[in-house]
């Protein structure tokens, strides 16, 4: 039997489904092997809701997580914590930009995301949207 998990954060109303006779949860979007997920601020996505589901699904200590793309993922809780520090050290270089006169999106985007190509730029702008609303939201801002 699956148990549907609300996890929002790249998307509002993204769900997970956990199989627990087996350990599986079927992730969706929330993770992928090979690289991070976008938060899109743009479309409704929440660093804060995202981090909080990354945790949600930790503590369910799944065997395995089956992403919507990319390979099974058979070290969940080792990939999950890969994400959160990520999240945390983008965190950090995104306050240090904005602390040094970087104020928007993009100015941010081209202190932090250095070599970055042309064509993800729009994407990179809107996660750093997403860490902005965050540090807003915890006063940091």
């Amino acid at each position: 039997m699956l148990r549907a998990i609300a996890t929002p954060g790249h998307s509002p109303d993204h769900l997970c489904f956990f199989e627990e006779a087996s350990g599986d949860l079927f992730c969706g979007d929330l993770v992928r092997r090979g690289g991070t997920v976008v938060i899109p601020a743009s479309h409704g996505g929440s660093l804060r809701q995202y981090l909080a589901s990354l945790q949600r699904m930790r503590t369910l200590a799944p065997r395995r997580l089956l992403p919507g793309h990319g390979p099974v993922i058979d070290d969940p809780v080792a990939l999950i914590d890969e994400y959160i520090a990520h999240r945390q050290e983008r965190e950090r270089q995104i306050l240090e930009a904005y602390l040094a006169g970087a104020r928007t999106p993009e100015e941010i985007v081209d202190r932090v995301y250095e070599g970055l190509s042309e064509s993800l730029r729009a994407a990179a702008a809107d996660s750093v949207t997403a860490h902005l609303t965050k540090l807003r939201e915890e006063g940091r801002l």
